[in-house]
């Protein structure tokens, strides 16, 4: 059987971190099929090419990276490669399937902002018009689609939501935490900082954006600070705004608010982590906090959870959806519900130890192999639909 997986689309943050892991354990649960991977080229996405594998090829395509270069793709150059190398299933991993594909697919929709059901709003008009027509691309592939992924069951009621005839058809697979990491590939700067910062030591990893709502954190930590003055909290923001990729004018803001607030004595910018990093920041925390207004998953969320760090988050679907009774929640449009929440986690350890143990049972459920083998399940099943004539194929409706 021949895969070809569609990661055309995929620059950067948590969905690059996936696909690594799923073309490391798909081959792996799969290892007599093979899997031919559609990719930006190098220059156009901030991960590494993924290393060679028996039986995966990789294909870069250059002229899906301006929108309209993605456009062609979706409609004339995939399904023309698709055709040609005789793939049996596509696994369109980039949130929008083919509207033409030649081979029963399954889409992988990772993309919450298209699909709102929290109060941020862009503030620039052409944003919000490229998320609308987003969605609407989105929803035709998938309708289009055998089966389509999501993450939490929160993302499968807005699918059905926005389109009924996806009823029966959107499965719910958790995202994975990769083990991958090895203390000697932490930076010795980066130990430095993490190492250097005064408990209690609080921490956010996200990648900047609107949505991920670092202002009220910011905004709650004088009220943290005034009863624990020593309490740090460490944020993956680059220092001066240096990551071309993510919105400049978004951690322009964010540093001008600790200005204004007078906080900055309490944050660590550590910029953009490795894997190990990461693993090595949730276990040197006293808790992680995750004040994100909208994800699909919300990878952090889980690696927070197989790092057995505790954990405050969102009162929001996808953050219980994510980790259950392995967190306390906040109003994260409240500063003061946000300080509070967080405050009394700091000062409880019998909650700390509880939070703890919680995770160690939830853990499993982010394990890559077993992610992979629910993945591979559904792409098998896709192609016996086809062969059996019955997948269920809506026409595309915008």
């Amino acid at each position: 059987m021949l895969v070809a997986i569609d990661a055309v689309g995929i620059r950067m943050g948590g969905g690059a971190r996936l696909l690594l892991d799923f073309l490391e354990w798909l081959p792996k649960v799969r290892p007599e099929w093979e899997w031919v991977v559609y990719l930006l080229p190098r220059r156009c996405r901030e991960f590494d090419d993924p290393p060679p594998r028996k039986g995966v090829e990789i294909e870069t395509v250059p002229i899906g990276d301006p929108a309209l270069g993605r456009l062609w793709w979706l409609y004339g150059g995939l399904p023309r490669r698709l055709a040609r190398t005789g793939a049996d299933v596509l696994f369109a991993f980039g949130n929008v399937a083919s509207p033409r594909c030649p081979a029963p697919q399954v889409v992988y929709v990772h993309q919450p902002l298209a699909f709102r059901s929290s109060p941020v709003r862009h503030r620039l008009e052409f944003r919000e018009a490229r998320l609308q027509f987003l969605r609407a691309l989105i929803l035709r592939g998938a309708l289009r689609s055998a089966s389509v992924i999501v993450q939490t069951e929160d993302m499968r009621h807005r699918l059905e939501s926005a389109a009924p005839g996806l009823a029966g058809r959107v499965h719910v697979i958790p995202g994975c935490v990769s083990s991958a990491g090895r203390a000697e590939e932490i930076r010795p700067e980066k130990r430095r900082l993490i190492d250097g910062a005064r408990p209690p030591r609080l921490v956010y990893v996200a990648h900047p954006g609107e949505h991920k709502n670092h202002v009220t954190l910011i905004r709650a930590l004088p009220k943290i600070a005034a009863n624990y003055p020593d309490a740090t909290l460490l944020l993956t923001i680059e220092p001066e705004g240096r990551n071309s990729r993510v919105d400049a004018g978004y951690i322009r803001t964010v540093r001008r608010l600790a200005d204004e607030l007078g906080v900055n004595d309490h944050i660590v910018w550590l910029g953009v982590l490795t894997q190990a990093e990461v693993k090595y920041l949730l276990q040197q925390a006293t808790a992680a906090v995750f004040p994100s207004l909208d994800e699909s998953f919300g990878l952090p969320l889980a690696e927070v959870i197989t790092q057995g760090c505790p954990l405050a988050a969102s009162d929001l679907p996808f953050a219980r959806d994510v980790a259950g009774g392995a967190a306390v929640y906040f109003d994260p449009l409240d500063p003061d519900s946000m300080a509070a929440c967080v405050t009394s986690l700091i000062e409880t350890p019998e909650q700390l130890q509880q939070l703890k143990e919680e995770t160690w049972r939830r853990r499993a459920r982010f394990q890559p192999q077993n992610v992979a083998e629910q993945i591979a399940t559904l792409l098998q099943a896709a192609l016996r639909q086809e062969k059996r004539g019955d997948a269920q194929i809506t026409p595309a409706v915008c």
